[in-house]
C-alpha cells in the first residue's frame, strides 16, 4: 500500500489537467464474502492504511478526510460500488480534480487457462456466477467513463492485469473480448488516466505480512 501511495505522489502531478483541483478517493476493502468461504485478513487494513497515507501531509497527498469515502466488506456489493462511482463521483467532480479508486480483495479471471477476462469479486459474488463479478472491461470501464475528472484506479487483487495497455489476450480469450464488444479502445486502460495492478493476469498478489 505504501508503495502505491509513493507512486501516486510522483505520478499525480503529471496526469494532464488544465489546473490543479482537489483530490478525492474511493477506497474499497473486502475481508469476508457472502458466498465464498475464502476470507482475507488484509483488505480492510489496507484501506485504513491507504486512507492514513493519502491524508498524510508529509509523505502522502494531504487529501482531506471528507474527500475520502470507504466501502468495506458486506457494504461492498456490486451495486454499491457502481453507485459510488457512477451516481456519486461522476456527478460531483470537476475536470481538474483527481479521483483515486482503490480496490483490495479477491480477483479472478474467467477462462483463466486462456488468460481470460479479469474480474474483481464484490461482497455478493457467487461461485459460478460471473454476472455477479465486476468485469474490469465490461463493468468497471463503462462506470469509470462516466467520471468527469482525472482518474487513477489501483487494483490490489489477484489475476487482474491485462497483457499490456489496451491489449486483449489472444486466441479464445480474444474471441471472448470481441463477443462482448471489448475492443482495445473499450478496455479499462482506455477508460481511465492511469491504472495500477498488484498482480498480473496469471499470478496472485503477494500482500506484505504487515498488512495481513
Amino acid at each position: 500500500v505504501q508503495a502505491f501511495v509513493a507512486w501516486l505522489v510522483i505520478v499525480a502531478p503529471v496526469v494532464p489537467a488544465a489546473q490543479v483541483g482537489e483530490t478525492y478517493a474511493l477506497l474499497i476493502g473486502i475481508n469476508d464474502y457472502r458466498y465464498f468461504n475464502r476470507s482475507l485478513a488484509g483488505p480492510e487494513n489496507d484501506v485504513a492504511y491507504m486512507r492514513e497515507l493519502l491524508m498524510d501531509e508529509d509523505d502522502g497527498l494531504a487529501v482531506p478526510g471528507d474527500n475520502i469515502r470507504t466501502i468495506l466488506s458486506s457494504d461492498a456489493t456490486k451495486d454499491a460500488i457502481q453507485s459510488a462511482i457512477v451516481d456519486y463521483q461522476a456527478t460531483r467532480r470537476r475536470p481538474e480534480d483527481l479521483l483515486i479508486v482503490y480496490f483490495s480483495g479477491h480477483g479472478t479471471a474467467l477462462d483463466d487457462d486462456d488468460g481470460g477476462l479479469p474480474c474483481l469479486l464484490p461482497y455478493g459474488a457467487k461461485p459460478g456466477g460471473p454476472a455477479t463479478f465486476i468485469s474490469l472491461h465490461r463493468d468497471l470501464a463503462p462506470w469509470m467513463r462516466k467520471v468527469t475528472c482525472r482518474t487513477v484506479v489501483i487494483l490490489d487483487a489477484c489475476y487482474t492485469a491485462d497483457r499490456g495497455r489496451g491489449v486483449a489476450p489472444e486466441g479464445d480469450s480474444a474471441k471472448a473480448y470481441l463477443d462482448l464488444g471489448l475492443t482495445a479502445e473499450r478496455t479499462l486502460e482506455e477508460a481511465v488516466d492511469v491504472v495500477v495492478y498488484a498482480a498480473g493476469l496469471n499470478e496472485k498478489g503477494r500482500p506484505q505480512p504487515a498488512y495481513e
